[in-house]
């Protein structure tokens, strides 16, 4: 690992990182919104995967708008494709995973994702951290392991299938984030041909999944779709849109041993103090130490 020398130690936040701010925000209000959508609508994989073909679909659109009804140049279209069914794969393996296993586990396990967008950084980019960066990472590692239930954990049976599913949402989701950062390194003026073709490849993937379970695995549809539902839905699909506008120009701009770590612990992190202060959220000392872990690995990976 490439440590860089400072002669004097004194942090600097680079000018940047602002574009955090926005996509922090942007990515707790996803994350609130898909989790009122997935508790309220969503009762089965088939329901899942159909609420993610409709987003994928919404944000097709979006990214077709704000293209100028461009077409992607040829030579993008591998990389979207790529990270599009990586980006699907995701999507219904965390799913799965979730239906088999503790939320803490599976999420903690989620976002070791990093560790692929870290090591592609240091390896093939000739990115460097800083003491305040290694630091940074080792909070957000104790803050992701303070996460876990322990008391709750020891009463699930160890689950193969479980872990998994786990560690193939995980590989999917580090290597769509390679996939970003190389698209970004040769064709950093082509995000938006980039998402259409990311997310059209990735509706199909979704709406061969609801194929999938609905007529091999038989799980019918049970969410029930009229106006006002599909419009919440499609009002992710704008949030998620333009999230992942700035988190492409983010990955662009910030390195990645900085960015992608910042990109996963920033929002939990966010989500867990509006608990506390707008859902007035009782938390035990073990949550306590995991939100001010991760509020120091937000600022130091930030230096």
């Amino acid at each position: 690992m490439k440590i860089k020398s400072t002669e004097k130690m004194v942090p600097v936040m680079n000018i940047q990182y602002l574009i955090l701010i926005p996509m922090i925000g942007l990515a707790v209000a996803k994350v609130l919104l898909q989790g009122m959508i997935s508790r309220t609508y969503l009762k089965n994989p088939t329901d899942t995967a159909l609420y993610n073909a409709i987003v994928f679909s919404g944000m097709s659109v979006l990214y077709l708008v704000f293209g100028g009804f461009r077409m992607p140049s040829l030579h993008i279209l591998p990389y979207g494709a790529l990270y599009g069914l990586m980006l699907a794969g995701f999507q219904i393996f965390f799913t799965l995973a979730l239906q088999r296993g503790p939320v803490s586990h599976t999420t903690l396990i989620i976002n070791f994702n990093i560790l692929f967008s870290v090591y592609y950084g240091i390896t093939y980019c000739n990115e460097t951290l800083s003491i305040f960066n290694i630091i940074g990472l080792i909070c957000m590692f104790l803050s992701l392991v303070l996460t876990i239930d322990f008391k709750q954990a020891k009463q699930h049976k160890f689950d193969i299938l479980w872990f998994i599913l786990s560690l193939t949402a995980t590989t999917c989701n580090g290597l769509s984030s390679i996939v970003l950062k190389i698209q970004k390194m040769r064709f950093p003026s082509e995000d938006m041909g980039m998402l259409l073709t990311a997310y059209v490849s990735g509706a199909l993937a979704l709406g061969l999944a609801v194929l999938y379970f609905t007529y091999v695995r038989k799980q019918k549809k049970m969410v029930v779709m009229h106006p006002a539902r599909v419009s919440v839905m499609l009002c992710s699909s704008l949030i998620m849109g333009a999230h992942l506008v700035l988190f492409s120009k983010g990955a662009g701009v910030i390195p990645a041993v900085v960015f992608f770590p910042i990109a996963n612990i920033a929002p939990a992190t966010v989500i867990s103090l509006f608990g506390i202060f707008v859902f007035k959220d009782q938390l035990t000392k073990q949550q306590i130490f995991s939100m001010a872990f991760g509020l120091a690995a937000t600022l130091l990976l930030c230096i």
